[in-house]
């Protein structure tokens, strides 16, 4: 408890943002027995579980000053790049590639099947083709 004590008076007349609002935070108190943490603020009174005290103080955010920038800089640290790829069930698209996949790997098992993947490739052409003048076309029709 004696290291939540000093954290919390560290944080004293200090604003900080939780939720969407700005609070500043003016004196604490730790209940006899150790279980909950009161913090009384210039809009409310937290009444937070001693053990979800860290996780309450991890979440607010400094308003101004350099423990913001500090702040900011563990956020930062924290974010990790994503990459996401969107591909809806039953598209077109994604049809077409499961296709053309399956008649290479046809192609390789049986030369036989070379002529037929060759007609199922101008197919799919012909389709991309199509989906390309529609795209371009929904292109002019937003244009207008």
């Amino acid at each position: 408890m004696e290291k939540i004590a000093n954290t919390l008076l560290s944080y004293m007349n200090k604003e900080w943002l939780y939720g969407a609002k700005n609070y500043v935070f003016d004196r604490f108190r730790i209940s006899d027995d150790d279980e909950m943490v009161f913090i009384v603020t210039n809009h409310k009174t937290f009444e937070i579980p001693a053990d979800k005290i860290d996780t309450f103080l991890d979440s607010l955010l400094p308003v101004g000053g350099e423990d913001k920038q500090e702040k900011l800089a563990e956020i930062k640290e924290e974010i990790k790049p994503v990459r996401v790829t969107i591909q809806q069930p039953n598209s077109i698209m994604g049809d077409l590639k499961t296709i053309l996949l399956e008649d290479i790997k046809k192609v390789r098992e049986d030369s036989n099947y070379i002529p037929q993947a060759k007609a199922v490739t101008n197919n799919v052409n012909t389709i991309i083709n199509a989906l390309k003048v529609e795209l371009e076309y929904a292109k002019e029709v937003k244009n207008l």
